[in-house]
């Protein structure tokens, strides 16, 4: 409050003085509100604001004319559009206290604030000699001030919004500023000119420079300079209105209406008990908060704000079922935004119609949408004034309203940019609706047609703009006039630029993550090809390969897990759960991954294991199996216990309901458990072997000790070995000789056919 008294001091906003006779104060009062800020450049922050009461001013004497421009939200995707069609520099700024700047034509009076009156000077009143917040003419004095300031300074004023100002430099190119009360954007190819404005602008005004422009009437805004993208959201917007209706967790829908809601008159309660009922449903707040949504961002939402707005007076219970509806839609789709690129495609302009659409007056209902570089700056969807006799009728009513909105972009394309960027082609599903664009065809069924439309005949006579045919199903304004299949919503959606950033990096993620899964997949299964030849050979083996090998091995797995560090890999591998709730593909790739990088890590044990064998002078290969044998159980031990943190977590998900949660983890855990105790027994016989006395052939052994001569024995069967013309007895062991040099699997270390090494093992 101190803040803000300092402000209006420093400002000169009144003077103290003895009230005249006959006039009356305005009184006053203060507001307080939490400002959000702006990420990594203004912190939320508390406020205090002295507004005057300015519904108490009469008019005539307080005031005459109270009228503002601001820019509009066209303009704004316009100039965005350019931002990123020729890559320029975007800024932004805001005028503290804008209202206080503007000069007051009338004479007013305010009382001394609540808890500022001068003391001694109690029966004084303040002259107002600036504008003050809360009084009528102060938004239209602001502008006047704001204007006569930009004009002074070499900008001009665009003739087809007055709260665009272009200024063209020495060097050809255009700085471009816009005005939405005290919220401002420039733009410009060269910082200088943008700073050289800013400097202007502060030896003014007191600003304050937000830097890039990140946030602007609750839109933001995010740049990928490199991929020359622009993309325009409101998904912290969507999330404060689904948390408000307490529609935050409701269960998402893939279109903003469905084809079973019939809205008409005839659903609005009659009762005075309806009426009392639907008394207490924000009815028309929702609506106003869903619609801001569409003017601003989301021209998907077009059609369904048409419909649910035309009861705004008198809702009935459908009616909020149909706003409920927009708000599961907004649910699942609070990430999609516009994307601006670098397309240079002219503006291009789509029209239609849906004809006697209204259930109540049978009027039809008119839809258009201009993209330009394939992503849409100016929508709309609105019932025709009129009834249309005919669908040719509806059709050239709908054309007629997307010309006006074409003629205007035209003049503002035209003011802000000397390049290519024409307005000149609009597309219509209606081959009727085109020919009667260009002659006076069917004069006996059109004779009645308004004369107000007719005026599209002389523009395209003129050649200004050309009407096109194209194919109902490629056109994308079909979705501003009727309930659309879900694949073709999307498809349109698609076509004005509506994009889901984060399913975009999903979709790629994840195809980068099965690329990288195969490829190291491959790797490890070449590796351990390598391996088994090494192990084969014996006393043959190569030293030098085996460095190289469990040296290249530790340096690979080390610079995977560094890679992908932030990607929760290694928490898994303590047995911790995820730092964060992974997604189900995510939670595959961490599995998957893991498991892959802990058998290449064994292999550089089983390197180092056949080194250390290769030199003892014992040449102990029996030992060497053995020890090989114990690592290879354990590895299975500890894949088997790898996946158990990851799912442990993901199957928590309180989304998914605390029964059906508690039901998955528990099943889980008990099939984990008897997987364990499987292994832990193979371990621990594994471990056991290696207290086992050698025997030598041409002896008998033991059932016990025929099944431990070889470490990788496939299965055991009773056979007679020969070997140098002597028999042995019959004996428990190996299919495979011991004494040939080829290597196979332990039964218990199951083959891929078996299931050790299948994609359920390695996931499960």
């Amino acid at each position: 409050m101190h803040d803000e008294m300092e402000s209006l001091q420093k400002n000169g906003s009144w003077e103290l003085a003895l009230l005249p006779k006959g006039k009356k104060a305005v009184k006053s009062k203060w507001l307080f509100k939490k400002k959000e800020g702006i990420p990594d450049i203004e912190p939320p922050r508390y406020k205090a604001r002295l507004v005057a009461k300015g519904f108490s001013q009469i008019p005539g004497i307080d005031f005459t004319d109270i009228f503002s421009p601001v820019v509009k939200h066209s303009s704004i995707r316009a100039l965005l559009s350019i931002v990123a069609l020729h890559d320029l520099e975007l800024e932004q700024l805001d005028v503290k206290t804008a209202f206080l700047h503007g000069e007051l034509e009338e004479e007013i009076y305010m009382d001394q604030p609540q808890g500022f009156v001068s003391v001694g000077q109690e029966n004084l009143v303040c002259r107002l000699k600036k504008s003050l917040y809360g009084l009528k003419q102060s938004p239209r004095q602001w502008y006047k001030r704001f204007d006569t300031f930009m004009t002074s300074h070499n900008f001009s004023r665009c003739l087809y919004d007055s709260c665009v100002y272009i200024k063209k430099c020495e060097d050809g190119s255009f700085v471009y500023l816009l005005l939405y009360v005290d919220d401002m954007l420039i733009a410009s190819k060269n910082k200088k000119d943008i700073q050289q404005v800013k400097d202007q602008l502060n030896a003014e005004f007191e600003m304050k420079d937000l830097g890039e422009a990140r946030k602007i009437l609750g839109m933001e805004i995010s740049r990928d300079r490199k991929a020359c993208t622009l993309t325009l959201s409101q998904k912290s917007y969507i999330e404060k209105v689904l948390k408000r209706f307490n529609m935050n967790g409701a269960k998402a829908v893939n279109t903003p209406i469905a084809g079973h809601f019939k809205l008409s008159a005839k659903q609005c309660p009659v009762s005075d008990e309806e009426k009392n009922d639907m008394s207490r449903v924000p009815y028309s707040s929702a609506v106003g908060s869903l619609m801001y949504a569409m003017i601003c961002t989301r021209p998907d939402l077009a059609y369904a704000i048409s419909m649910v707005s035309r009861y705004m007076a008198n809702p009935g219970k459908e009616h909020w079922k149909a706003v409920q509806w927009v708000l599961r839609y907004l649910s699942g789709t609070r990430n999609h935004c516009l994307c601006f690129g670098t397309s240079r495609d002219s503006v291009q302009g789509y029209v239609d119609s849906d004809y006697g659409g209204d259930m109540d007056g049978r009027r039809s209902l008119s839809g258009y949408v201009f993209t330009m570089g394939s992503c849409a700056i100016s929508w709309k969807a609105v019932l025709q004034p009129t009834v249309a006799l005919s669908t040719t009728e509806a059709e050239y009513m709908a054309v007629t309203e997307g010309f006006k909105e074409a003629i205007w972009l035209k003049g503002l394309f035209s003011s802000l940019s000397d390049d290519e960027l024409t307005v000149d082609t609009v597309f219509c599903d209606n081959q009727s609706a085109i020919f009667l664009t260009k002659d006076q065809v069917l004069h006996e069924r059109t004779k009645h047609i308004d004369m107000r439309y007719h005026f599209i005949r002389e523009v395209i006579a003129k050649g200004d703009f050309k009407v096109r045919k194209i194919s109902t199903h490629d056109n994308p304004a079909d979705m501003m006039t009727k309930v659309l299949p879900t694949a073709k919503f999307d498809l349109f959606s698609d076509l004005v630029g509506i994009r889901d950033p984060i399913s975009q990096l999903l979709n790629l993620q994840l195809i980068t993550g099965i690329l990288v899964t195969v490829l190291i997949a491959a790797f490890m299964f070449k590796s351990n090809d390598i391996l088994r030849k090494q192990t084969a050979l014996k006393g043959d083996r190569k030293i030098s390969v085996l460095m190289s090998a469990s040296l290249f091995f530790t340096l690979y797995v080390a610079g995977v897990y560094w890679w992908y560090r932030r990607d929760g890999l290694l928490y898994p591998l303590l047995m911790l759960p995820p730092k964060n709730m992974p997604s189900f593909w995510h939670a595959i790739f961490i599995i998957v991954v893991n498991d892959i990088l802990v058998r290449q890590a064994a292999m550089v044990v089983k390197c180092l294991l056949l080194m250390y064998y290769k030199n003892s002078k014992g040449l102990n290969y029996r030992k060497q199996g053995q020890m090989l044998r114990l690592v290879e159980y354990l590895l299975l031990l500890y894949r088997a216990l790898l996946p158990i943190p990851v799912w442990y977590c993901f199957f928590l998900n309180e989304e998914y309901g605390s029964l059906f949660s508690a039901l998955i983890t528990g099943l889980y855990l008990t099939f984990k458990l008897t997987s364990l105790v499987e292994k832990v027994h193979s371990f621990k016989s594994a471990v056991k072997a290696l207290s086992h006395e050698e025997i030598h052939y041409g002896t008998y052994a033991t059932t016990e000790q025929a099944g431990l001569m070889h470490p990788y024995v496939d299965e055991v069967v009773r056979f007679v070995l020969f070997a140098k013309t002597k028999c042995m007895p019959q004996l428990e062991r190996e299919k495979t000789c011991p004494l040939c040099r080829a290597v196979v699997k332990h039964s218990d270390l199951k083959s891929f056919a078996d299931g050790s090494t299948t994609l359920f093992f390695q996931l499960f």
